[in-house]
């Protein structure tokens, strides 16, 4: 990515610029995640993304030039909230590090009702490793 830019190829956005026109430029949550969805990076990222209506979120692994994994809120099949650690959605997190399951964990325990600042806060401080 940052290779390709030095040599001269300013197709690729940074990051920081993407998430700045995305945020100055798109008028809906669906033209806001097209827009993180098919812009070529200078390096791979993780968007999280949340819109103002019910249902609307999604967390978008891209790398470079594509994208590699979406998970979406699915409020009518339980999906009712998404996690995102240092590691990619559709992989496994290695043992010594997985924070995904016990946070998984944590959320459902709490339950839809009972999420508010508190419990999320709850939820970070966990030494969950």
């Amino acid at each position: 990515g940052i290779y390709r830019w030095i040599l001269g190829n300013r197709n690729a956005a940074w990051m920081g610029f993407l998430t700045r026109d995305v945020m100055e430029k798109a008028n809906s949550y669906s033209e806001a995640k097209h827009m993180l969805m098919t812009q070529e990076l200078l390096a791979p990222a993780y968007y999280i993304l949340g819109g103002n209506s019910t249902g609307e979120g999604v967390i978008i692994t891209r790398g470079l030039d594509s994208v590699e994994d979406v998970q979406e809120l699915n409020i009518t099949s339980g999906r009712w909230f998404l996690l995102q650690t240092n590691y990619d959605p559709s992989e496994k997190p290695p043992f010594y590090d997985d924070r995904r399951t016990p946070g998984n964990i944590c959320v459902k325990q709490w339950g839809q009702q009972n999420v508010g600042h508190k419990s999320l806060f709850n939820v970070l401080v966990q030494n969950l490793t």
